[in-house]
C-alpha cells in the first residue's frame, strides 16, 4: 500500500483551531481511503502565509533577498512553517502529498528560491502531489512541471486582482452609506443577514447620560466616575477615559459615518441614539474645552507643554500594569495609576509616587533615573573609541562582504539546482555566515553611527554629568538611551534599563513616598 501525508495551512485566523483546515483534512482523509492510501501523518500550519519557508531551510531563506524583502513588510511574525518542516522530513517515506489544492503547499514569490526548493525536493525523493481540487501533479515530468508554474502564477496574479477589487468594493459600500463589516463602536448590535444596525435601550441610555453630561460642563474624570458607578455591569473591567473619547467623539451613536474620503455621510444602516445637531453641538464643546486654557491646566497654549515631564511614557503601575499619568499638586509633579482610580484599587493607589523629593537620604524618579546615565555614558565614550580606531579598516571590509555576499548568492543557486547537497550546502553557508559575522562586527557601526563630533559631545557630556549640570533636552537624550521602563510597586520601584534591571527600596517622608537613596 503507498503511503501518503496529508498538509493543511490557513493564511489567517487562530493559532490554535481552524475550521478551513478542518475541513481541508478532513476532504483529504477522504480523499485518500477511495485512492486506497495510508496515511503516514498529518501536518498542519495555523496563520502563516504560503511564501514562507519550512523549518529547516532557515539558511536557504537568510539567503533569499526576494523573500526576506516581501518578509519585512509583513505584520505577521511568524517567518517559517513548522508543519511543513516535519512534512519534509518525512518525504523520504512518502508516494504522496495530499493537499486541499497547491496554493496550500506554497504561493510563487517573484525571484524567490522557495518555489525551486519545493518542486526540487518532491522531484528527488519522487513524491506526486495529489489535490482535493485538481488531482495528480508530478513534477519530474516536464509538461506537468511547467504547467504547474503558469498556474501558480496565474493564481497569485488572479489573487492581488481579487484583493484591489475587494478593496474597491468596500470603498463603494462605505461611499453609498454603509460599513461594509458592521459597526466597531461599543454597544452596537450588526446582523449580518440584513446588514441592519441596532442598540439596545439600556445602552443607548449610556451614550445619552454621557452627552449629556458633556453639554451640562461636568468634568471628563467626574462623568468617568459616574458612568462606572451607574452602569458598571455593561463594561468588561472599568468604563476607562479612551471609552468615553471613542463614544463621545464617533458619528456612528448619531447615524452617520466617514466615506472613504473622510467626509461626514448619513448611515443607511441605522438613525442613531441622537441627532446630528446635537453630537455637532458636542464635538464643539470637545473642541473648545480642549484650546480653552482653563479647561486644561497642564497647557498655557494649546499643544505647548507647560511642565517639562521627561518620563512621561516610562512609568508603569505594578499592580495592573497601566502606564501611569502625570499630575500636580501646589507645583509639584507626581505620577499615579489613573486606572486604579477608575476602579478604587488601593493597591493601585499605592503606586503614587513624586518625580522630585528633595532630602538627604530620600529622591523622586527624576534623580532615581539619574545614576544610571553613567552607564551609558561609560559605554558609549568606549565603544566611539574602539570604532575610530577601526574607522581605517572600513573600505576594505565593505569590499569583502560584498564578494561574501556573491558568494553566498552562488552557493544557494547551487544548492537549488541539485548541484550541492544539503549537508555540503549547510556546512559551506554555516562557515560564510560566521566569516560574514565577524565582518559585520568589525565594519557596520563605523559605518552608521562613528563621528568624532559625536564622541566629543558624548565626553562633554560626560563631564556635565559628574558636576549634575545635565539640561532638559540632554537629559532627554540620556534616559532615551539608557531607560526601557520604570515599574512603581508599593513597596519598591524597578528601573528597567539597556543594561539591566535594578530594584530600589521606597521610603515615606511627610506623605510622599519616595526611593531610598543608595
Amino acid at each position: 500500500m503507498k503511503k501518503a501525508i496529508i498538509y493543511a495551512r490557513q493564511s489567517s485566523g487562530s493559532e490554535s483551531h481552524s475550521e478551513s483546515i478542518d475541513m481541508q483534512i478532513k476532504n483529504a482523509l477522504s480523499l485518500a481511503r477511495k485512492m486506497g492510501l495510508e496515511v503516514i501523518d498529518i501536518c498542519h500550519d495555523y496563520n502563516i502565509s504560503g511564501k514562507t519557508y519550512p523549518a529547516g531551510f532557515e539558511a536557504v531563506a537568510e539567503n533569499d533577498k526576494a523573500f526576506l524583502n516581501w518578509y519585512s513588510f509583513q505584520s505577521g511574525y511568524k517567518k517559517y512553517r513548522d508543519g511543513m518542516g516535519k512534512l519534509f522530513q518525512n518525504l523520504k517515506i512518502a508516494d504522496y502529498i495530499i493537499v486541499d489544492e497547491i496554493t496550500r503547499l506554497y504561493r510563487p514569490l517573484s525571484n524567490s528560491f522557495l518555489e525551486s526548493l519545493v518542486n526540487q525536493k518532491l522531484i528527488e525523493n519522487r513524491v506526486q502531489i495529489l489535490q482535493v481540487k485538481g488531482g495528480i501533479v508530478d513534477l519530474s515530468l516536464f509538461d506537468q512541471h511547467l504547467i504547474t508554474m503558469l498556474k501558480n502564477q496565474i493564481n497569485d496574479e488572479q489573487i492581488a486582482k481579487q484583493r484591489q477589487k475587494s478593496i474597491e468594493v468596500m470603498a463603494k459600500m462605505r461611499d453609498d452609506g454603509y460599513l461594509p463589516t458592521g459597526p466597531k463602536a461599543w454597544g452596537l448590535d450588526y446582523n449580518k443577514k440584513n446588514k441592519k444596525i441596532s442598540m439596545s435601550p439600556a445602552k443607548a441610555q449610556v451614550v445619552r447620560d454621557i452627552y449629556e453630561s458633556i453639554e451640562n460642563g461636568m468634568a471628563y474624570y467626574e462623568i468617568i466616575r459616574q458612568i462606572n458607578q451607574k452602569y458598571h455591569d455593561f463594561f468588561k473591567s472599568c468604563f476607562w477615559s479612551r471609552n468615553f473619547y471613542n463614544i463621545a467623539r464617533n458619528p456612528i451613536y448619531c447615524g452617520w459615518q466617514y466615506n472613504s474620503k473622510g467626509e461626514l455621510i448619513k448611515n443607511k444602516q441605522w438613525n442613531g441614539v441622537v441627532s446630528f445637531e446635537y453630537f455637532e453641538k458636542i464635538q464643539k464643546i470637545l473642541h473648545s474645552r480642549r484650546l480653552n486654557e482653563n479647561g486644561n491646566k497642564s497647557y498655557r497654549v494649546a499643544g505647548v507643554q507647560k511642565h517639562f515631564l521627561p518620563l512621561s511614557g516610562y512609568v508603569y503601575c505594578g499592580n495592573c500594569g497601566s502606564r501611569l499619568l502625570a499630575g500636580i499638586s501646589r507645583e509639584r509633579i507626581y505620577y499615579y495609576c489613573r486606572s486604579g482610580n477608575f476602579r478604587k484599587d488601593k493597591s493601585c493607589q499605592q503606586s503614587r509616587i513624586f518625580e522630585s523629593i528633595n532630602h538627604r537620604f530620600i529622591c523622586g524618579l527624576k534623580e532615581g533615573v539619574f545614576c544610571f546615565f553613567e552607564y551609558f555614558l561609560k559605554y558609549e565614550i568606549q565603544r566611539l573609541q574602539r570604532n575610530k580606531q577601526k574607522n581605517a579598516e572600513q573600505t576594505d571590509s565593505e569590499n569583502f562582504m560584498r564578494q561574501l555576499s556573491e558568494e553566498q548568492t552562488l552557493l544557494t543557486r547551487a544548492f537549488i539546482n541539485d548541484a550541492l547537497k544539503l549537508s555540503e550546502y549547510n556546512i559551506r553557508i554555516k562557515n560564510l555566515m560566521e566569516k560574514m559575522r565577524l565582518v559585520k562586527e568589525r565594519c557596520s557601526y563605523e559605518k552608521n553611527t562613528f563621528n568624532d563630533d559625536h564622541l566629543e559631545y558624548i565626553k562633554q557630556l560626560y563631564f556635565k554629568y559628574k558636576r549634575k549640570k545635565i539640561e532638559n533636552e540632554e537629559y532627554v537624550f540620556l534616559l532615551k538611551n539608557t531607560l526601557k521602563k520604570i515599574v512603581v510597586y508599593q513597596d519598591k520601584v524597578v528601573f528597567e534599563t539597556f543594561f539591566g534591571s535594578f530594584e530600589r527600596r521606597r521610603k515615606i517622608l511627610k506623605r510622599q513616598k519616595g526611593i531610598a537613596k543608595r
